[in-house]
Protein backbone atom coordinates (compact mmCIF):
# COMPACT_ATOMS: atom_id res chain seq x y z
CA UNK A 1 0.00 0.00 0.00
CA UNK A 2 2.70 2.31 0.74
CA UNK A 3 4.35 1.95 -2.21
CA UNK A 4 1.46 2.27 -4.21
CA UNK A 5 0.73 5.35 -2.05
CA UNK A 6 4.47 6.55 -3.39
CA UNK A 7 4.24 6.18 -7.01
CA UNK A 8 0.76 7.67 -7.20
CA UNK A 9 2.14 10.57 -5.22
CA UNK A 10 5.37 10.93 -7.77
CA UNK A 11 3.48 10.92 -10.73
CA UNK A 12 0.92 13.52 -9.52
CA UNK A 13 4.27 15.77 -9.05
CA UNK A 14 5.23 14.93 -12.25
CA UNK A 15 1.99 15.65 -13.89
CA UNK A 16 2.01 19.18 -11.69
CA UNK A 17 5.45 19.99 -13.31
CA UNK A 18 3.75 20.41 -16.25
CA UNK A 19 1.35 22.86 -15.58
CA UNK A 20 1.04 26.58 -14.21
CA UNK A 21 -2.40 27.16 -11.49
CA UNK A 22 -3.97 30.56 -10.42
CA UNK A 23 -7.35 31.31 -8.64
CA UNK A 24 -9.10 33.69 -10.36
CA UNK A 25 -11.93 34.37 -7.51
CA UNK A 26 -12.09 32.80 -3.72
CA UNK A 27 -14.90 32.60 -1.29
CA UNK A 28 -13.96 34.40 1.90
CA UNK A 29 -15.57 31.49 4.17
CA UNK A 30 -13.09 29.19 4.72
CA UNK A 31 -14.14 25.71 4.30
CA UNK A 32 -12.04 22.01 6.16
CA UNK A 33 -9.94 20.53 3.38
CA UNK A 34 -11.58 17.04 1.99
CA UNK A 35 -8.72 15.01 0.95
CA UNK A 36 -8.56 14.25 -2.37
CA UNK A 37 -12.54 14.43 -3.28
CA UNK A 38 -12.97 16.22 -6.26
CA UNK A 39 -16.53 15.03 -7.70
CA UNK A 40 -17.51 15.91 -10.95
CA UNK A 41 -20.98 17.66 -10.90
CA UNK A 42 -23.67 16.58 -13.41
CA UNK A 43 -25.87 19.20 -14.96
CA UNK A 44 -28.77 17.73 -13.44
CA UNK A 45 -27.90 17.48 -10.14
CA UNK A 46 -29.47 20.97 -8.02
CA UNK A 47 -26.48 22.88 -7.35
CA UNK A 48 -28.05 25.38 -4.77
CA UNK A 49 -26.67 24.09 -1.92
CA UNK A 50 -23.63 24.15 -2.82
CA UNK A 51 -21.07 26.44 -1.44
CA UNK A 52 -18.89 28.53 -3.53
CA UNK A 53 -14.97 27.80 -2.71
CA UNK A 54 -12.83 29.50 -6.07
CA UNK A 55 -12.47 29.60 -9.42
CA UNK A 56 -9.25 28.16 -10.51
CA UNK A 57 -7.55 27.84 -13.69
CA UNK A 58 -4.34 26.09 -15.09
CA UNK A 59 -2.78 26.38 -18.01
CA UNK A 60 -0.79 22.83 -19.21
CA UNK A 61 2.15 23.00 -21.37
CA UNK A 62 1.65 22.26 -25.25
CA UNK A 63 2.00 18.70 -25.33
CA UNK A 64 0.87 17.96 -22.00
CA UNK A 65 -3.21 17.68 -22.35
CA UNK A 66 -6.36 18.10 -20.23
CA UNK A 67 -5.46 15.26 -17.51
CA UNK A 68 -2.62 17.46 -16.47
CA UNK A 69 -4.66 20.96 -15.84
CA UNK A 70 -6.95 18.70 -14.36
CA UNK A 71 -4.62 17.47 -11.46
CA UNK A 72 -3.35 20.59 -11.40
CA UNK A 73 -6.75 22.31 -10.54
CA UNK A 74 -7.61 19.62 -8.03
CA UNK A 75 -4.34 20.47 -5.87
CA UNK A 76 -5.01 23.58 -5.66
CA UNK A 77 -8.70 23.44 -4.83
CA UNK A 78 -8.33 20.85 -2.40
CA UNK A 79 -5.96 23.37 -0.11
CA UNK A 80 -9.02 25.58 -0.05
CA UNK A 81 -11.68 22.73 0.90
CA UNK A 82 -13.18 22.18 -2.34
CA UNK A 83 -14.44 18.81 -2.71
CA UNK A 84 -16.44 19.27 -6.18
CA UNK A 85 -16.44 21.44 -9.27
CA UNK A 86 -18.10 22.31 -12.52
CA UNK A 87 -16.77 22.76 -15.84
CA UNK A 88 -16.59 26.78 -16.61
CA UNK A 89 -14.38 26.98 -19.89
CA UNK A 90 -11.99 25.25 -21.67
CA UNK A 91 -9.77 26.11 -24.61
CA UNK A 92 -6.33 26.00 -26.36
CA UNK A 93 -4.30 28.85 -27.08
CA UNK A 94 -2.43 29.81 -29.90
CA UNK A 95 0.68 28.26 -28.53
CA UNK A 96 -0.97 24.82 -28.25
CA UNK A 97 -1.47 25.21 -24.14
CA UNK A 98 -4.40 23.49 -22.94
CA UNK A 99 -6.23 26.24 -20.68
CA UNK A 100 -8.99 24.48 -17.97
CA UNK A 101 -10.73 26.56 -15.81
CA UNK A 102 -13.30 25.11 -13.01
CA UNK A 103 -15.47 26.64 -10.28
CA UNK A 104 -14.65 24.46 -7.70
CA UNK A 105 -17.30 23.98 -4.62
CA UNK A 106 -18.34 22.01 -1.21
CA UNK A 107 -21.08 19.85 -1.10
CA UNK A 108 -22.09 18.29 1.77
CA UNK A 109 -22.49 14.25 1.80
CA UNK A 110 -26.33 14.21 0.91
CA UNK A 111 -25.67 16.26 -2.10
CA UNK A 112 -22.22 14.30 -3.42
CA UNK A 113 -24.90 11.06 -3.21
CA UNK A 114 -27.39 12.83 -5.15
CA UNK A 115 -25.02 13.64 -7.65
CA UNK A 116 -23.16 10.09 -7.90
CA UNK A 117 -26.51 8.57 -8.63
CA UNK A 118 -26.40 10.91 -11.46
CA UNK A 119 -23.44 9.94 -12.90
CA UNK A 120 -24.05 7.88 -16.21
CA UNK A 121 -24.29 4.07 -15.79
CA UNK A 122 -23.86 0.84 -16.92
CA UNK A 123 -21.56 1.98 -20.38
CA UNK A 124 -17.58 1.51 -20.39
CA UNK A 125 -15.89 4.58 -22.68
CA UNK A 126 -12.53 4.12 -24.57
CA UNK A 127 -10.12 7.35 -25.24
CA UNK A 128 -7.75 7.37 -27.30
CA UNK A 129 -5.44 10.69 -26.70
CA UNK A 130 -6.59 14.36 -26.09
CA UNK A 131 -5.60 15.82 -28.94
CA UNK A 132 -8.66 17.14 -31.13
CA UNK A 133 -6.20 18.25 -33.63
CA UNK A 134 -4.30 14.99 -33.86
CA UNK A 135 -3.83 12.53 -36.52
CA UNK A 136 -3.31 9.35 -34.13
CA UNK A 137 -5.76 6.31 -34.39
CA UNK A 138 -5.80 3.58 -31.73
CA UNK A 139 -7.92 -0.03 -32.80
CA UNK A 140 -9.18 -2.55 -30.27
CA UNK A 141 -11.78 -5.02 -30.30
CA UNK A 142 -15.43 -5.42 -28.26
CA UNK A 143 -16.95 -8.92 -28.78
CA UNK A 144 -14.11 -9.78 -31.55
CA UNK A 145 -15.84 -6.53 -33.65
CA UNK A 146 -12.49 -4.19 -34.36
CA UNK A 147 -13.40 -0.62 -33.36
CA UNK A 148 -10.91 2.22 -34.14
CA UNK A 149 -10.95 6.06 -32.73
CA UNK A 150 -9.21 9.10 -34.10
CA UNK A 151 -7.49 11.68 -31.67
CA UNK A 152 -9.70 13.91 -29.52
CA UNK A 153 -12.57 11.25 -29.45
CA UNK A 154 -13.85 8.31 -27.62
CA UNK A 155 -15.75 5.21 -28.27
CA UNK A 156 -18.83 4.20 -25.73
CA UNK A 157 -19.98 0.88 -25.20
CA UNK A 158 -23.56 0.36 -23.64
CA UNK A 159 -23.89 -2.88 -21.88
CA UNK A 160 -27.14 -4.30 -21.73
CA UNK A 161 -29.10 -6.44 -18.93
CA UNK A 162 -27.74 -9.83 -18.92
CA UNK A 163 -24.42 -8.57 -21.29
CA UNK A 164 -20.95 -9.18 -20.74
CA UNK A 165 -18.69 -7.04 -22.68
CA UNK A 166 -15.30 -8.33 -24.07
CA UNK A 167 -12.73 -5.58 -24.69
CA UNK A 168 -9.22 -6.66 -26.26
CA UNK A 169 -6.26 -4.12 -27.45
CA UNK A 170 -3.12 -5.82 -28.88
CA UNK A 171 -4.77 -9.39 -29.93
CA UNK A 172 -3.86 -12.43 -28.57
CA UNK A 173 -0.82 -11.33 -26.06
CA UNK A 174 -2.11 -8.13 -25.16
CA UNK A 175 -4.59 -7.53 -22.87
CA UNK A 176 -8.45 -8.33 -22.56
CA UNK A 177 -11.18 -6.94 -19.95
CA UNK A 178 -14.64 -8.67 -19.63
CA UNK A 179 -17.16 -6.51 -18.60
CA UNK A 180 -20.95 -7.70 -17.20
CA UNK A 181 -23.84 -6.02 -16.62
CA UNK A 182 -24.75 -4.80 -13.18
CA UNK A 183 -27.32 -2.30 -12.23
CA UNK A 184 -26.38 0.99 -11.57
CA UNK A 185 -22.74 0.26 -12.05
CA UNK A 186 -21.65 3.49 -12.77
CA UNK A 187 -19.50 4.13 -16.08
CA UNK A 188 -16.09 2.76 -16.21
CA UNK A 189 -13.26 4.89 -17.94
CA UNK A 190 -10.38 3.36 -19.84
CA UNK A 191 -7.60 5.20 -21.78
CA UNK A 192 -6.25 2.97 -25.12
CA UNK A 193 -2.76 5.66 -24.34
CA UNK A 194 -1.21 6.51 -20.77
CA UNK A 195 -3.80 9.79 -20.26
CA UNK A 196 -4.58 10.83 -16.50
CA UNK A 197 -3.67 8.68 -13.67
CA UNK A 198 -6.30 6.03 -12.99
CA UNK A 199 -4.86 3.92 -10.11
CA UNK A 200 -6.27 -0.38 -10.50
CA UNK A 201 -9.02 -1.66 -12.42
CA UNK A 202 -12.17 -1.97 -10.40
CA UNK A 203 -12.00 -4.91 -8.59
CA UNK A 204 -14.79 -6.96 -9.75
CA UNK A 205 -14.01 -6.46 -13.19
CA UNK A 206 -11.88 -9.38 -15.01
CA UNK A 207 -8.96 -8.56 -16.77
CA UNK A 208 -5.73 -10.16 -18.33
CA UNK A 209 -3.04 -8.53 -19.75
CA UNK A 210 0.07 -9.69 -21.41
CA UNK A 211 2.83 -7.34 -23.62
CA UNK A 212 1.91 -6.07 -26.76
CA UNK A 213 -1.48 -4.02 -25.07
CA UNK A 214 -2.36 -2.03 -22.07
CA UNK A 215 -6.18 -0.87 -20.83
CA UNK A 216 -5.45 1.69 -18.70
CA UNK A 217 -8.56 3.00 -16.12
CA UNK A 218 -9.19 6.60 -15.94
CA UNK A 219 -10.62 8.02 -12.68
CA UNK A 220 -14.21 8.60 -12.63
CA UNK A 221 -14.54 12.03 -11.97
CA UNK A 222 -11.40 13.05 -14.62
CA UNK A 223 -13.53 10.47 -17.27
CA UNK A 224 -17.02 12.49 -16.95
CA UNK A 225 -15.09 15.53 -17.62
CA UNK A 226 -13.22 14.18 -20.45
CA UNK A 227 -15.94 13.11 -22.23
CA UNK A 228 -17.65 16.44 -22.33
CA UNK A 229 -14.74 18.19 -23.35
CA UNK A 230 -14.00 15.42 -26.17
CA UNK A 231 -16.07 13.63 -29.59
CA UNK A 232 -17.77 10.44 -29.21
CA UNK A 233 -16.58 8.40 -32.24
CA UNK A 234 -19.04 7.91 -35.04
Amino acid sequence: MKKLILTTGLALIWLLSFSQTETLKKSNKEFSAPGNDFAFIEPNTDTTQLEFVATVRSIAKKGSGISKAYFASLEQANKYGANCFKLNSYNKNDSGEVILTLDTYFGNDSILSTNFNNHEATAVFIFGDENANGNETYSFKVNGDKKTIKSGTYYKQIIKPGEEIKINKGGITGMTVWFKYKEGRKATFLTLTGLGLGGPMPADIIGVAFNTGRLNPVEGDLGCLLKNLLKQSE
